[in-house]
């Protein structure tokens, strides 16, 4: 996705203000918490970055009045666009009274974009009234304890808007959000509605009124507005007449910020005294406990989650799988060290549900720690011990540095988030009883890790961390020499004739140099064909009157593969799809060829995160439901967005036929890798080719996703990483293609076509983009992302969500949207275009411009005509046609 500067988690807590000065306005002998905040449209201003800002605040009464209860929003757009008629050229200013809980120097910082300044006690603190994006700013200022007068100001230009104000009292250690309690409104002002509350059901919502109120009637509740959720009712409590109970028709889920409410003022509702109740607008705060959960998440078994083998191209018979709950210890400041494993004896405080990260709901745990420790016993069976026997302990994956220790023996170290790793514990284990296994985790989530999307702080298009354990944990027996990888390659040398097919294996050992290889591959229970080799060295079989994998026709051989060592055999079992993927020129334009005819690659981007689980799907059925409802939309492949699934995804695509276009984990959006970070990045990237090498869904590796992590200061060292990359990948792969970067048109990328890989790609929303494909060098072109359209449907959001592209009022208007989007595509497939990738298949967190929703449970849109429409696109980028 595009590094936009939009932001988002939520909007403030805020209460309200009437939009015109209340009649009922009076002297409170208690000032109200929170902020008076005075909304205006600014005139045009300069876009230029680093201009001065208007002037502020504007001649006139403010467009509208709120309450905030303090500076702390990752996205003020909504409120923006409500209050001014504009989420750009608009601005605020907060006043009201901040109390310093003690005497002594103040350090304040903001953050915000675009322009901002404080004052306190009228004294200008902190000063940056400049059009320019994601600034933090400090100021310092003394400060005797008690009440000081407050005014923050804030200004939008255009791109994102957000505004968030930290301090650092005397004596304490770092900065921390300026809380509520710090604020109340400016002497003699009271707001119409004094706080408002969302009870703990998600349902209920409270408003108390600054006066009594008189009727509601039924008319008035039409009037009302809840982010956007149904309004079932709306009474006035019974037993206080300044409540008023608004019941919703869905549920507000915990991870919302704020919820908006307003009135229009014209549903007849009035005061006690039969004044008029005015228009208002109010945030009331979220005291909700559900959080989202999807049809999955009451299927999970704490006690033995994900209970499914892990690694479908590699079984044996014999395997225990490690998951369920596990002792759990989240460790900050002075007791953050993990290089030393706790004591044998000592008791982890907490529990954790592995394999699900600590952040997300379905750990148990929901939070984030930069170091933790997890521990279990086991017990290995008997028959595991025979002579020659070796026991090896499995993760899929860890984020971010893992050590492991079985018995207090350290077994295995490990860097990277989102790849397997074993260790042969053998020598660690007890010669009988219960063992000991003991993890430890660091993940700071420092942006010269290969993170993706998962970040410390999610807003907009960032989501939630997924840190430590979250891939299955699991053991199995082996013999002293055994298989550690095999790979099948396809080869149709005819294609698209299956004349002369026959398939590549290499069986990789790092127990047996050359040991003697046997494969037998199988339809059903059919022996088809077989070969036999040396591990570490490919061979090749024939694959006679071969049955080639499409998507149309998934077909998988399976295969039973044998090792013989010179101190016993491994047997194992795996499979492949018979398929080819290339380059070649239809009517003289490069095309995408799959088993040697032109393939339209028409994929979702699939970002891979879960409301209950967040990196970690609930279940394998959950996990295989991504997949088969993208196909039941119509489209016949994935482009896998700067994540790694676990083994058991790509196994579903593989069954389910599904292409995949594998995206490398992105370092941050808008970090510039040092040379060494480049090279650690590259070492990862490797080892995820390495790994995925075998899975025949993959089409595609992406090793860039928009100059993610690549050094945009310098344009000629950017254009060496990506062509660095590129090769390396068609070294470690030369049978799929090589998508250098994805996307190099937009965002901070260096805007040209290196040259590098074997495709040109662009991004552009809403789109579809136009790449035209590199006809001399037979680089065909594709749209690495189009589309983007959003459609909220609260009572299924994860929080308020926000646009990132363009919307869409309702289902019937979105469906119309995306034929349109896609018989546009469907153009340019017919010539220029070999792919195209649709943002997005789910909703994620803060975005809304999902296919379906957020929690797997509603589709935004007609499926049988976006299926369809997908139909149309395929036929047309897979035909023979020529752009005359």
């Amino acid at each position: 996705m595009p590094g936009i500067t939009v932001l988002l988690l939520a909007l403030v807590s805020v209460l309200c203000l009437p939009l015109a000065p209340s009649a009922h306005a009076g002297t409170s002998s208690s000032p109200p918490p929170g902020l008076r905040a005075d909304y205006y449209p600014l005139p045009d201003t300069n876009n230029t970055n680093d201009t001065p800002g208007p002037e502020f605040p504007p001649s006139g009464e403010p467009s509208a009045t709120i309450v905030d209860s303090n500076i702390d929003s990752d996205d003020l757009t909504a409120s923006l666009a409500e209050l001014t008629g504009t989420s750009t050229d608009a601005g605020i200013q907060w006043t009201g009274n901040l109390t310093a809980p003690s005497t002594g120097n103040y350090t304040f910082n903001y953050y915000g974009d675009n322009g901002f300044r404080l004052y306190v006690d009228g004294r200008l603190v902190i000063d940056n009234w400049l059009n320019n994006w994601n600034v933090n700013k400090p100021g310092q200022v003394d400060l005797t304890a008690g009440t000081h007068t407050f005014r923050a100001d804030y200004y939008q230009a255009t791109g994102g808007a957000f505004a968030k104000l930290s301090w650092q009292p005397p004596g304490a250690s770092s900065l921390v959000p300026v809380p509520a309690s710090a604020f109340t409104l400016p002497d003699g002002y009271t707001p119409t509605v004094e706080r408002g509350e969302l009870a703990k059901d998600g349902r209920t919502i409270r408003l108390t009124f600054g006066h009594p109120l008189g009727t509601w009637p039924s008319t008035a509740t039409s009037h009302l507005s809840a982010a956007g959720f149904p309004i079932t009712s709306a009474a006035v409590d019974p037993t206080d007449s300044k409540v008023l109970v608004i019941t919703l028709d869905g549920t507000v889920y915990d991870t919302w910020g704020s919820v908006p409410v307003s009135y229009d003022g014209k549903g007849g509702a009035t005061y006690a005294d039969d004044s008029d109740v005015p228009k208002f607008y109010t945030h009331v705060d979220n005291s909700s406990t559900v959080p989202m959960t999807t049809p999955w998440t009451s299927k999970v078994d704490p006690k033995n989650p994900l209970p499914e083998y892990p690694r479908p191209q590699l079984t044996r018979n014999k395997w225990q799988s490690l998951n369920g709950t596990w002792s759990f210890e989240g460790r900050t400041g002075d007791d953050a060290n993990i290089a030393e494993e706790p004591a044998a004896d000592a008791k982890l405080p907490d529990k954790i549900v592995v394999p699900y990260p600590m952040e997300s709901t379905l750990s148990g745990v929901r939070k984030h720690y930069d170091n933790a420790f997890y521990r279990r016993s086991f017990t290995v069976p008997t028959d595991w011990r025979q002579a020659g026997r070796r026991v090896i302990l499995h993760f899929g994956a860890v984020n971010y540095q893992a050590t492991i220790w079985v018995n207090g023996k350290q077994v295995a170290t490990h860097t990277g988030g989102y790849l397997p790793f074993s260790a042969d514990v053998t020598d660690a284990l007890k010669s009988s009883g219960a063992q000991q296994l003991t993890v430890g985790v660091t993940n700071t989530g420092a942006a010269s890790q290969p993170q993706g999307k998962q970040v410390m702080n999610p807003s907009g298009i960032f989501y939630t961390a997924s840190s430590g354990i979250w891939q299955s944990v699991w053991m199995e027996p082996t013999p002293a020499q055994k298989v550690d990888q095999v790979v099948f390659t396809p080869t149709l040398p005819k294609a698209p004739s299956t004349d002369g097919a026959s398939v590549t294996v290499q069986v990789n050992s790092s127990t047996s140099k050359d040991g003697k290889v046997d494969v037998r591959l199988y339809d059903g229970t059919a022996v088809v064909a077989t070969g036999t080799g040396k591990a570490n060295t490919p061979f090749s079989i024939a694959l006679p009157k071969a049955h080639l994998w499409s998507p149309d026709d998934p077909f998988l051989y399976h295969a039973k593969v044998t090792l013989k060592g010179s101190t016993g055999t491994d047997q194992v079992g795996s499979y492949f799809g018979e398929r080819t993927v290339e380059v070649g020129k239809v009517n003289g334009v490069p095309k995408i060829l799959l088993n040697g005819k032109p393939t339209f690659v028409n994929a979702t981007l699939d970002q891979g995160f879960w409301p209950d689980g967040a990196y970690t799907a609930p279940t394998d059925a959950a996990l295989k439901w991504d997949i088969t409802a993208t196909k039941d939309l119509g489209f016949n492949a994935i482009r896998k967005h700067i994540k790694v699934e676990p083994a058991r995804w790509y196994y579903a695509a593989d069954t389910t036929g599904m292409l995949v276009m594998q995206d490398m984990p992105s370092m941050e959006s808008g970090f510039s890798a040092t040379p060494a970070q480049d090279t650690e990045f590259r070492s990862q990237l490797h080892q995820m080719v390495e790994e995925l090498k075998g899975e025949t869904s993959i089409i595609s590796w992406e090793p860039y996703n928009e100059g993610w992590g690549m050094d945009r200061g310098n344009v000629s060292n950017a254009i060496s990483e990506v062509k660095l990359a590129a090769e390396q990948v068609a070294k470690d792969d030369p049978s799929r293609l090589v998508d250098a970067e994805s996307g190099f048109n937009c965002c901070g990328s260096v805007n040209s076509d290196t040259g590098a890989g074997n495709i040109v790609d662009w991004h552009t929303y809403t789109g579809p983009a136009r790449p035209q494909p590199d006809v001399a060098n037979n680089r065909p072109a594709i749209d690495g992302e189009h589309g983007g359209w959003g459609l909220s449907i609260p009572a299924h959001s994860w929080n308020v969500g926000f646009i990132n592209y363009a919307g869409a009022s309702d289902s019937a208007q979105l469906t119309q949207k995306f034929e349109t989007t896609q018989g546009a595509l469907a153009k340019e497939a017919a010539c220029q275009l070999s792919g195209g990738v649709y943002t997005q298949i789910t909703d994620v967190e803060g975005e809304i411009n999902g296919l379906w929703t957020y929690d797997r449970k509603v589709p935004k849109l007609d499926v049988a005509r976006a299926r369809a429409a997908n139909e149309k696109v395929i036929a047309a980028g897979s035909s023979a046609g020529d752009c005359g």
